[in-house]
């Protein structure tokens, strides 16, 4: 008997290769555009090609097109002094360019409150079909000597882009820089007499005298034998430790010398911090301190040890820049525990020669002109004033004199 089951189902295969044909089958196949996502955003579309073979089976390629990218704030650390009156922050479009993208931005305050530090800011930044450019928005700071504050720049709600790692930052606002030395009144120092630097004199005597305050001392140094080390006269004989810090009582106490950093460690910001450099032909010994800035008004920002460095042995602080840029400039603030600022900051370029390209120049300012004398000094900030983003600087010498 014939098999009536296999006879009713089977069909032609003349009429099995048209159906397949009719529904796109064959050499080549549908193409379908497939858009994937991340919580919401869209990162990047593919373009899907299903191809049918001869013998009924098919596979699928997916060919990515060009992405929106992510949108992220250029640095993690902003920073801007009273005098400059504004901050201005960037964010940037990285990873591609498709398509529109946005990103909204805001203010939060920190130690530095809307309305009495800075101005609340908010918008959004938008970027175009292939703009990969950088955008930026500014927030005014106040132009008060209110001392050293922080708050925070965030970015919120991208849209056809991603968000990326560096979503938030912190902004410093330093408190204005005086504009001239010695003005006089409590804290201004005027003083005579005269200084020896980077020489050895034997059975002299030197009389000078200061005035601080109003009130006038008057100190003769001892007869006998001054020993001037690396470049600072100190009253008898000075030996300087292994470690670059002098030891003799009534000496100066290096923070950095001889290419060794005697305290533990910094919290600069805006900037990268080499403390073995040997580019800038450092003053004394081995290396120097390179301050390479990641952005406007970065600042070197040293800490002492046990964030307690007793200062009452001494009434300066010396120290040696070299400038890289014609309009370099500087300012210098003390800052106590909690980030608060202490004393008052001062515009470093009072205290010294005019910066010139490629030359050292020695800074020594005197404590009760920064408001700390007698103080257990926290860390302290020099930091960049001409906003030269992206520059270098140098730094050497650096301790408190007696």
């Amino acid at each position: 008997m014939p098999n009536l089951h296999r006879a009713r189902f089977a069909l032609p295969a003349t009429l099995i290769a048209a159906l397949v044909a009719g529904c796109g089958g064959g050499s080549s196949g549908g193409t379908a555009n497939t858009t994937s996502t991340t919580s919401g955003t869209t990162t990047a579309t593919t373009t899907s090609t299903t191809t049918s073979t001869g013998s009924g089976s098919t596979s699928t390629t997916a060919t990515p097109t060009a992405a929106a990218g992510i949108v992220t704030l250029a640095n993690a650390n902003f920073a801007a002094t009273a005098s400059t009156g504004s901050v201005t922050v960037t964010a940037v479009r990285q990873g591609g360019s498709s398509g529109e993208a946005t990103v909204s931005y805001t203010t939060v305050n920190g130690t530095a409150i809307a309305g009495t530090d800075y101005t609340a800011t908010s918008g959004t930044l938008t970027w175009t079909d292939g703009d990969a450019a950088p955008k930026t928005f500014t927030v005014p700071v106040s132009i008060q000597d209110l001392g050293t504050k922080t708050f925070t720049v965030q970015l919120a709600h991208a849209t056809d882009a991603s968000l990326g790692t560096t979503a938030s930052a912190r902004v410093t606002i330093l408190g204005r820089a005086l504009t001239s030395k010695n003005t006089g009144g409590t804290g201004a120092t005027t003083s005579t007499g005269s200084s020896t630097t980077g020489t050895s004199t034997t059975g002299t005597s030197t009389t000078g005298s200061s005035t601080t305050s109003g009130t006038t001392s008057t100190g003769t140094t001892s007869t006998g034998t001054t020993s001037g080390t690396s470049g600072t006269t100190s009253t008898g004989t000075t030996s300087t430790t292994s470690s670059g810090s002098t030891t003799a009582s009534g000496s100066t106490f290096w923070v950095y010398y001889n290419g060794v950093f005697n305290w533990p460690g910094d919290y600069s910001y805006v900037a990268s911090i080499d403390y073995k450099d040997t580019s800038g032909a450092p003053l004394s010994g081995g290396a120097d301190i390179k301050v390479s800035l990641t952005g406007a008004y970065g600042a070197w920002q040293p800490y002492s040890t046990n964030w307690s460095f007793d200062s009452s042995p001494y009434t300066k602080l010396t120290f040696a820049l070299k400038p890289t840029s014609a309009n370099d400039r500087w300012q210098i603030q003390f800052i106590k525990v909690g980030d608060i600022p202490v004393g008052i900051s001062l515009n470093v370029l009072n205290y010294g020669p005019a910066p010139v390209v490629g030359q050292w120049g020695v800074y020594t300012i005197p404590l009760a002109d920064l408001g700390v004398l007698g103080t257990s000094i926290y860390k302290f900030a020099i930091q960049d004033e001409s906003g030269n983003g992206g520059s270098v600087f140098y730094v050497d010498n650096v301790g408190f004199v007696p």
